[in-house]
C-alpha cells in the first residue's frame, strides 16, 4: 500500500501504527499469535507434513479465529483508534448503511443519522402476520432512508412492538461556501430544502411479503442553529400510508449529527433558532403559495378545457393524484428524471429492469376508488407496485436518458391503464408498455393497423415533470390520435413556469445490485432443482438420470430469451436447433420448457414449474433411455432486481 492511499495523512498513519505496535506488545498478543503459529506450522492440517504453504497459512488464520485471538484484537483496537476515526471519515456508500463510519472528505459537511430503536409499534405488526398467515416472529422491519441523491436501508430487525433499530447512516451534505464569498459559510446548507425521507417496509423470511406500512419526511436542518449541540434526538411518528395517512403507525427515536462538529470561530454564522424556524415558515408559505396558484390556474384551465367540448368532461384527464402523504398533489410532481448513470446502459434495459419489477396491486379498503399514487422511493423500498407507479418510474428512466418521455392517461383492453409514450417525430411515437417492457411503433402513415398500438384503446392526457398536455381532438380513440403536441387545435397545454415552481415528491437515484456473482448463484440453483425434481420423481417409481451435456446446449437459448426481452428482436434460435437435432438421437424426442422467475429460491421455482402443463409432462415423462436437462441463468439489475431464466428439458425414447 503506498503512501496516502489508506486516505490518511503520513503523520496520521505512522500513529496509528504505533498505537497497534503497542498495543500488540503490551497485551501480550505477539506471545499467543507465536505459539498458535509453531502449534499449526508443525503440522498445518493434522495429516502429516506434505500440506502446501497455502494450506498452513490457511490453517493458522482458523486457529487464530477459533481461539477468539483476531475478534478480540479487532474489538480492543477498535476502541483504541476511534478518537483518531472521527476526524476523518469517508461518505457511506450510497444505498447501504455501513457498519462503522468511514473517512470524511476534507471541507465536507455529513448529516449523520442514527436510528435509536422504535416503539409503540402495535397496531400494524399484530395485522402483518395474519394478513400473510405468517408468525410474527418471522417478520422484519427495515427502514429505507432518502435525502436528496443518496439512499440508504437499515438492517432487518425483527418486527416487535419495539424494534431494535438501531443502525447509522452518513449522507453528504451540499459543501459549504468557499472563504471570499458572500454570506455565512453556512448559507449553503440553510438552502439545502430537501427532507429526509423515511420509509419502514414489513417483510416475510421468504420474501413474499413485502408493504411499506410507514412514512414520513423529517426536517433536518434544525442541528443549523447556534447553541445546537452536536447532537439532538428527535422522535418521529411515523404515519401509514393510502387510506391510513392520517394514522400512526409507531414512533422512531432518530440522533441527528453535522459532522464534523461546528469549530467554535464559526458557531456564530449560524443562524439563531428562531431566525431558522422562521426560515422554514417562509419556505413553507411559498410551497403552499405555489400550490394555491396551481390549483387557481387549474380550475380555470379545466372550465375552459370542458368548454371546448362538453364530452372533455368523461376523459380521462388527471391533472390531480391522492400521494402516499393523504393529500392531493399535480400529478407532474410524481416525475423527475432519473439519471441511471452506469447502472442501466440503455432506454431498452431500463424497461427491462422496470418489468422486472413485480406487479402488485395496493390493497384498499371498499372498491378501491380512492386511487393512490405511492412516491418512486417507497415503490423501490417494497420492490413491486401497481400499474402507475411501474409508468412513473419508466418515464423517469426515460427522461434521464435524454427522451421525449411522457406518462399516458388512457384505456386500454382491461379499462383505465398507464403507459409512455415517447415522440419520434408528429407521426411516429413509441408506446412503452411498462409491465412488460413491450415497445409498440404508433405510426399514423402505417398500413397496418398493428403498428397503431390496438392494444391501447384511449388517451385522454400527457404529462411529464414540467409539461402537462390534454387531448382535444374530436376522437380520442388511439387509431386516430396525433400526437403532435406542439399544435393547440389537438392538444391544450397547461403553463409550464407553473408547473416547475411545484415541490416534486421525493425522487431517488438508482442502487447497484449487492447480489452476489451471477455464475456462483445459477450453479447452487441448479443443483438443488435437480436434487428437488428427482425427489419429486421418486414417489411415481421414476428414476432420474442427467444429461450434462444438454444441459450446456441450453444456455444459448436462455441469453436470446432474455436479449429478446431486451431488444424486442429474437436471435440465435437456428443455432440453437441445430445444437439439439446434432445431439438427440433419431427416433428419440425432446421436450423443453423456460420460465422466468424474480427470484432464486429452488422450492418456489419448482413448485412455478409445476403449474404448467408442458412442465409436469417433463418432469414425469416416461420412456426408455429417459435423460433430464436443467439450466438457469441469472441477470442482475440495479435495486437487487434479477431475471431468473430456468429451462428444464428431456429427451427420450418413447
Amino acid at each position: 500500500m503506498g503512501p496516502g492511499s489508506s486516505g490518511l495523512p503520513d503523520a496520521q498513519l505512522a500513529t496509528v501504527k504505533q498505537l497497534i505496535h503497542e498495543h500488540l506488545r503490551s497485551a501480550g498478543v505477539y506471545e499467543s499469535m507465536r505459539a498458535i503459529v509453531s502449534q499449526v506450522v508443525a503440522d498445518p492440517a493434522g495429516t502429516g507434513d506434505d500440506q502446501t504453504d497455502a494450506a498452513g497459512t490457511d490453517a493458522v488464520i482458523r486457529a487464530l479465529q477459533q481461539k477468539g485471538v483476531i475478534s478480540d484484537l479487532v474489538n480492543s483496537l477498535s476502541a483504541q483508534l476511534e478518537p483518531l476515526a472521527t476526524e476523518r471519515r469517508a461518505p457511506a456508500p450510497t444505498g447501504r448503511s455501513p457498519d462503522s463510519l468511514p473517512v470524511l472528505l476534507s471541507g465536507e459537511r455529513y448529516l449523520h443519522v442514527s436510528l435509536l430503536g422504535g416503539k409503540a409499534f402495535v397496531q400494524h405488526i399484530a395485522a402483518g402476520g395474519a394478513a400473510a398467515g405468517l408468525p410474527p416472529s418471522l417478520e422484519t422491519l427495515t427502514i429505507f432512508a432518502q435525502l436528496g441523491a443518496q439512499r440508504a436501508r437499515s438492517r432487518p430487525a425483527p418486527a416487535a412492538v419495539e424494534p431494535q433499530l438501531d443502525d447509522s447512516f452518513l449522507f453528504r451534505l451540499d459543501a459549504p461556501r468557499t472563504p471570499g464569498e458572500r454570506g455565512s459559510a453556512f448559507d449553503g446548507l440553510l438552502a439545502h430544502k430537501q427532507l429526509l425521507h423515511l420509509v419502514l417496509v414489513r417483510s416475510s423470511e421468504d420474501g413474499v411479503l413485502r408493504e411499506v406500512v410507514g412514512t414520513h419526511l423529517l426536517e433536518w436542518r434544525k442541528v443549523l442553529t447556534v447553541g445546537a449541540p452536536a447532537a439532538c434526538t428527535v422522535s418521529v411518528e411515523l404515519s401509514g400510508v393510502r387510506e391510513e395517512a392520517k394514522l400512526p403507525v409507531g414512533v422512531l427515536d432518530i440522533r441527528l449529527e453535522l459532522l464534523p462538529p461546528v469549530p467554535e470561530a464559526e458557531a456564530a454564522s449560524l443562524p439563531a433558532e428562531r431566525d431558522l424556524v422562521a426560515q422554514l415558515r417562509a419556505e413553507r408559505a411559498s410551497e403552499a403559495d405555489a400550490e394555491r396558484a396551481f390549483f387557481a390556474y387549474a380550475r380555470a384551465w379545466w372550465a375552459e378545457y370542458v368548454a371546448i367540448r362538453p364530452a372533455h368532461r368523461e376523459r380521462l384527464v388527471k391533472i390531480f393524484a391522492l400521494s402516499e402523504f393523504g393529500v392531493q398533489r399535480p400529478v407532474t410532481t410524481f416525475v423527475r428524471p432519473i439519471v441511471a448513470h452506469r447502472l442501466l446502459e440503455s432506454a431498452a434495459h431500463a424497461a427491462r429492469f422496470v418489468a422486472l419489477l413485480p406487479f402488485a396491486r395496493h390493497a384498499t379498503v371498499g372498491d378501491g376508488s380512492a386511487e393512490t399514487w405511492g412516491t418512486l422511493h417507497s415503490f423501490l423500498a417494497r420492490g413491486k407496485g401497481d400499474a402507475d407507479e411501474h409508468a412513473l418510474l419508466l418515464c423517469s428512466l426515460l427522461l434521464g436518458f435524454g427522451l421525449d418521455a411522457y406518462v399516458a392517461v388512457g384505456t386500454d383492453t382491461q379499462g383505465g391503464h398507464l403507459w409512455v409514450v415517447t415522440r419520434a417525430s408528429t407521426s411516429r411515437t413509441i408506446f412503452w408498455e411498462s409491465l412488460s417492457g413491450q415497445r409498440t411503433v404508433h405510426d399514423l402513415h402505417a398500413v397496418d393497423d398493428s403498428a397503431r398500438a390496438a392494444h391501447y384503446r384511449t388517451v385522454g392526457c400527457l404529462f411529464s415533470h414540467e409539461a402537462f398536455y390534454a387531448n382535444v381532438q374530436p376522437d380520442d380513440s388511439i387509431g386516430l390520435c396525433i400526437f403532435d403536441l406542439e399544435n393547440r387545435a389537438l392538444w391544450k397545454k397547461m403553463e409550464s413556469p407553473l408547473l416547475r415552481a411545484l415541490t416534486p415528491m421525493p425522487s431517488p437515484p438508482l442502487v447497484g445490485s449487492a447480489l452476489p456473482s451471477p455464475h456462483g448463484a445459477e450453479e447452487e440453483l441448479e443443483q438443488a432443482l435437480r436434487a428437488l425434481i428427482a425427489q419429486h420423481r421418486e414417489p411415481l417409481g421414476l428414476h432420474t438420470f442427467w444429461d450434462d451435456r444438454l444441459s450446456a446446449y441450453l444456455t444459448p437459448a436462455l441469453a436470446a430469451y432474455e436479449l429478446e426481452r431486451v431488444s424486442g428482436a429474437a436471435y440465435g434460435n437456428e443455432e440453437f436447433q441445430q445444437a439439439i437435432k446434432r445431439h438427440v438421437p433419431e427416433g428419440f424426442t425432446f421436450k423443453g420448457f423456460p420460465q422466468l422467475f424474480s427470484h432464486a429460491m429452488p422450492s418456489r421455482v419448482l413448485f412455478g414449474l409445476l403449474k404448467a402443463n408442458v412442465a409436469l409432462d417433463i418432469l414425469q415423462v416416461r420412456g426408455e433411455h429417459v435423460r433430464h436437462a436443467v439450466r438457469c441463468k441469472i441477470v442482475n439489475f440495479p435495486e437487487d432486481v434479477r431475471a431468473v431464466w430456468v429451462m428444464i428439458a428431456v429427451k427420450f425414447k418413447a
